[in-house]
């Protein structure tokens, strides 16, 4: 999938996600490209091991179209991979909670996460008691832990 993004850095809690969007689609009209599909999140960094202020991410539409990074908006090709997916609505903040949860099932699954998580937007995030609240697809790149191969012994 082709994507026009724009990176962010800072806490995913305060992403300014349809601002992001809305550039985004001004963007792909502008340069002539169409613009398809759900707006994604690409999240780099982990919460748990990297200070809020340094969380790096890029906010994304899918687009089709022979076009070039201009600006602020860069274009990026995500691979085709396969990904653990489950349903996230909920607080923005309460997110890595469940990115918790989802290294624990991978873990104890036999399975590494081998990406940034990817947040497909289902519908427009909503502010709930001054708290960004999203509505998203959480997709993580994964594949097979390699099984150990006992060695034979000597005979």
């Amino acid at each position: 999938m082709k994507l026009a993004c724009i990176a962010h850095q800072g806490g995913y809690d305060a992403i300014p996600v349809d601002a992001y969007v809305d550039h985004l689609y001004k963007w792909a009209e502008a340069y002539h490209v169409t613009a398809d599909g759900r707006p994604v999140a690409i999240l780099y960094d982990c919460p748990d091991a990297t200070p809020s202020w340094k969380c790096r991410s890029d906010v994304g539409i899918p687009i089709h179209g022979d076009v070039d990074s201009a600006g602020e908006v860069h274009v990026r090709e995500l691979p085709a991979m396969d990904v653990m997916a489950y349903r996230y609505d909920g607080p923005a903040s309460e997110c890595p909670g469940m990115h918790r949860t989802m290294h624990a099932w991978l873990a104890e699954h036999g399975y590494d996460k081998v990406g940034p998580a990817i947040q497909v937007y289902l519908k427009h995030p909503t502010h709930e008691h001054g708290r960004l609240v999203v509505h998203a697809k959480v997709e993580a790149p994964i594949r097979r832990k390699p099984t150990k191969r006992k060695r034979a012994g000597p005979k």
